[in-house]
């Protein structure tokens, strides 16, 4: 049986700091073929700083047709966060 599903990706960089090679934006354009190839689409969550540094990158999610939504600006983890961070993120 085929149906609609609902289908998202987390688009962001959890290398540990800069020393570590930078690879979701080729990764990312690997999934947006794979998707593509299948006439897939679904909601990509865009953490902002990843936005701001690869802009390219989420015009050529959007353009996909892909939904694109905010996964806070920096994915600073909660437990690190003040209420008024967490609200400054989101």
């Amino acid at each position: 049986m085929r149906g609609p599903v609902t289908f998202t990706l987390d688009l962001e960089d959890h290398r540990p700091d800069d020393s570590f090679p930078l690879r979701y934006p080729t990764v990312m354009r690997e999934v947006l073929a794979f998707l593509a190839e299948r006439n897939i689409v679904g909601t990509v969550f865009v953490v902002g700083v990843v936005a701001e540094a690869q802009p390219d990158l989420v015009r050529e999610v959007a353009a996909a047709g892909h939904e694109l939504a905010l996964h806070s600006w920096a994915h600073t983890h909660l437990t690190d966060q003040t209420p008024e961070v967490f609200a400054a993120e989101t």
